[in-house]
Formats: structure tokens, C-alpha cells, sequence
């Protein structure tokens, strides 16, 4: 009996000492794993979380101020106080050498652009790659809404590859070089057609631009004759369809894909030097006072289609052209 009990005594010590030393060893293993793996497996948790897990231990709770994205686009407080004062803490402990990608998403009439500035200067001041900054107040229809004008810092960052504005008036520092930067993004952007024209020439290595809604009240003309633009998606499906808004023009020597969405709500279409399209792609919609009466439709968009088809004209000797059904039915009715 004591033999026996003895015996028990000890497989149960044993039992717990193996217990033990797995879980010491699954401790191990994670103590094992480098920073920059840690950092990169806190870069796919929300904010909030990533704060969070300075808790665990020693080792975790700093470890979360050197993730090199910060994102605030997937949080329920972009309409509240405590988002500018969670951006401008995190931004305070950050201790890593680069902001690689900051998202934000901050409506304009609770922002302060003073704080919007002191951000883009720590960012650009730390590397940073990727910026998104959407400043779409909550009503947009409200008529006293004013553009919040963005720092020029913006655009003197050497880094910078990717750039998403929303809601927003540039100003163009005189002299400036986004070295880096491949990709453009603008949404409800107003620029002056110069500036649209000295960005594109400053950007030497750019290939993707999206314009989304830009310029609505004014002309949108964009001569890209010393820039290397490669691709470009004209979005437009906000305002009236035939409330007469100013041209559109565009010149791009090196583009070769083109792609428009939205309606065709300018009061003019011109397109030149085209030379090296391959593809284009008129993706219009239906108006939304569109009616089967085409003799009606036409005398509200007629000069309007009549310049529309003798733009598409200039695009025969690309590859490929695509049209939509909207622009097919027109066809057989102009």
C-alpha cells in the first residue's frame, strides 16, 4: 500500500512537473520570436487591442508604441473628441524610427487642422510610405461647409509611395518633390488646374492617379505632358447630371489605361495626345432623370453628347474600348 500510494504520489508530481514544463517551453517559444515578428503580428490587431496587450508582460508593454502602421479608419470614434486625443497620445509614445502607413479618418468639422498639421509633420518626419487622411464631415450637405486646406508638408516628403486625401484644398509649397510617391488618390479634393499640373510633374516616378468627384464646380484639366502617368479613373457621380459643370480636359502622352465612372456631367469633353493608350473604358451610369423619351433627354444633353461622342472619337486607336450600356443606347440616338 505505501509502495503503492508512493508510486501514485509521484506519477502525480511528475504529471504536473510535465505540465509545467510545457508551459514553460510554450513561454519560451513565444520569447523566442524576434521584435520585428511581434511588431508585425501587432500590426494586423485594431488600436485598441494592440494598447492592450502592454499587459501581458514586461516585454509586451512597450513593445506596441514601435509598430510602424498606425490605423484609425476601423474605429467607432471618428465622430467624437477622443479620437483626436487617442491619434495625438499614440503618436506621443510612438518610439520606433518610422511611421511606415498612417490611416486616418476624422471628420473635418470636429478636427482641428492645426492638429491634422502637427500629425502630417510627425509622419513625414518618421519615413512615413503610405498616408490616408480622410477629413468627410458627417453632413455633407450642409451649404456653410468649407474645404479644410491641407499642410503643404504633405508634399514634401521623400518617402511617401502611396497618398489618399478626402475632403480637401491643396496649396503647393513653391518648390517641392515627392520622390517616391507611386500612387495618388484624391476625393473631393479642389485644386487650381496648375497645381494639379506642377504636382504631376514633381512626382517622377507616379503611375496610378485617381481623381473622385474633384473640382465639381470648376474645370478639371489634366495635362500630365511631363509626367510618366501610366493609369487614370475619372469618378464623378455626385451632383446634378445636367447642371452644366465646367470641361473636362485631358493630355497624357505616356497613359495607357483610362477608366471613367460616374456620369457625364461635364459641360464639355477634350481629350489630346493621346498617343500611347491601349485602354479605355467609359463605365457611365444611367442619370437618375434619365427617361425613355429621347427626343426630351436630348434637348437636355444634347450639346453635352454631341462633344461627349466626338471625345470618344480621339480613343478609336486604342486596344481595347469599353462602353458602357448607357453610352450604347446613345449611340443609336445621337
Amino acid at each position: 500500500m505505501r509502495g503503492s500510494k508512493a508510486s501514485c504520489i509521484s506519477m502525480d508530481r511528475l504529471s504536473k512537473k510535465k505540465h509545467s514544463l510545457g508551459s514553460d517551453d510554450s513561454d519560451r517559444c513565444i520569447c523566442k520570436l524576434p521584435d520585428n515578428l511581434l511588431l508585425r503580428i501587432l500590426s494586423l490587431l485594431q488600436m485598441k487591442d494592440r494598447v492592450r496587450t502592454g499587459c501581458l508582460s514586461t516585454r509586451w508593454k512597450n513593445l506596441w508604441k514601435s509598430v510602424s502602421n498606425i490605423d484609425f479608419t476601423q474605429t467607432n470614434m471618428h465622430r467624437t473628441p477622443e479620437l483626436i486625443a487617442a491619434i495625438d497620445k499614440t503618436l506621443s509614445y510612438h518610439d520606433g524610427l518610422q511611421v511606415r502607413e498612417f490611416h486616418v479618418n476624422a471628420e473635418s468639422d470636429l478636427c482641428s487642422m492645426n492638429k491634422v498639421g502637427s500629425w502630417i509633420n510627425f509622419v513625414v518626419g518618421h519615413n512615413i510610405e503610405v498616408l490616408y487622411l480622410d477629413l468627410t464631415p458627417h453632413n455633407l450637405e450642409d451649404k456653410y461647409l468649407r474645404l479644410p486646406l491641407i499642410p503643404a508638408r504633405v508634399f514634401e516628403s521623400k518617402s511617401l509611395t502611396r497618398l489618399t486625401l478626402k475632403f480637401c484644398l491643396i496649396k503647393l509649397p513653391p518648390k517641392f518633390c515627392l520622390a517616391s510617391l507611386k500612387t495618388l488618390y484624391f476625393e473631393r479634393v479642389a485644386f487650381d488646374n496648375e497645381e494639379l499640373t506642377s504636382l504631376l510633374s514633381n512626382c517622377p516616378f507616379l503611375k496610378h492617379l485617381t481623381l473622385k468627384n474633384c473640382n465639381r464646380k470648376t474645370a478639371l484639366k489634366i495635362d500630365a505632358k511631363n509626367s510618366q502617368l501610366e493609369n487614370l479613373d475619372i469618378d464623378e457621380d455626385s451632383g446634378d447630371e445636367a447642371d452644366g459643370v465646367p470641361e473636362f480636359e485631358i493630355f497624357a502622352p505616356n497613359l495607357l489605361t483610362l477608366n471613367f465612372f460616374g456620369k457625364p456631367k461635364r459641360s464639355k469633353y477634350v481629350a489630346m495626345n493621346l498617343k500611347s493608350l491601349v485602354s479605355v473604358n467609359f463605365n457611365f451610369l444611367y442619370p437618375s432623370n434619365f427617361t425613355p423619351f429621347w427626343k426630351t433627354q436630348l434637348i437636355i444633353y444634347g450639346k453635352l453628347l454631341e462633344d461627349f461622342w466626338a471625345f470618344i472619337d480621339g480613343f478609336l486607336h486604342a486596344k481595347v474600348l469599353k462602353l458602357s450600356c448607357w453610352c450604347t443606347m446613345m449611340t443609336c440616338t445621337v
